[in-house]
């Protein structure tokens, strides 16, 4: 069985959300908002997952806000239309 540590939690949902802004892969972005939005639907409620809410505030917001500021975000293109949708849900 796997175990994951804090630490380990920390630099994998880090990961996500650099990906998720970083990426200009509007199928890859989309994936990195949806999982971001799964885990803040099913974690932020929980008192066990604590530190969670302030890690959406400090990186998962803010991501909402900067992935769609990039020049590589393009509103023309079906698939970052999406992109937006998802991290703003």
């Amino acid at each position: 069985m796997l175990v994951v540590g804090p630490a380990n939690l920390q630099q994998v949902l880090t990961t996500i959300v650099e990906a998720a802004v970083e990426l200009t892969d509007p199928v890859a972005q989309k994936l990195c908002f949806a999982v971001l939005r799964k885990l803040t639907e099913v974690w932020a409620a929980e008192a066990s997952m604590s530190g969670f809410n302030e890690f959406v505030y400090k990186h998962v917001i803010p991501a909402c806000f900067t992935a769609p500021m990039k020049p590589t975000f393009d509103l023309t293109d079906a698939q970052t239309v999406q992109v937006r949708v998802i991290s703003y849900r």
